[in-house]
């Protein structure tokens, strides 16, 4: 029976379940930029959404509560990408994408990824030697 098939395509031909096109990936933002962070679904038929350090930010592509987030992509093609604008240290933090079970599938939920938000004043280059008094080098932590 369905030979020459792997165990994945029997799964989704025979059942049609809901599941993970694309997860959302770990990310490193400055402070004031914007972050996207990738989610698309096969057969989506529950309610999508996306889950900040446990907390569920809601099924809605604009998320009430939280005005520089939002769902983005095209629904039809099963595209429920968070986009954060203005992104703050708060915004720091572990996501997940979240679809909820329906008559025909299960529930299922992403792998985690790290939202890493650097402060503008980072320094993301080491420092760089100078010259000093004497001609000893130092080092100074500006670029």
């Amino acid at each position: 029976m369905n030979e020459g098939l792997t165990g994945l395509e029997q799964y989704e031909g025979v059942c049609g379940q809901q599941a993970f096109k694309t997860e959302p990936r770990n990310v490193t933002v400055r402070a004031g930029a914007t972050s996207l962070l990738k989610c698309e679904v096969l057969r989506a038929s529950g309610a999508v959404q996306w889950v900040k350090d446990g907390l569920l930010l809601g099924p809605q592509r604009s998320l009430p509560g939280y005005p520089r987030y939002s769902m983005t992509g095209d629904q039809k093609k099963g595209q429920y990408h968070l986009q954060i604008f203005n992104v703050s240290l708060e915004d720091d933090g572990n996501y997940e994408c979240q679809v909820g079970r329906s008559v025909s599938s299960r529930a299922i939920v992403s792998r985690t990824a790290w939202l890493n938000v650097q402060s503008k004043q980072t320094n993301l280059l080491p420092p760089r030697k100078e010259g000093g008094a004497n001609g000893e080098k130092k080092h100074t932590g500006q670029l």
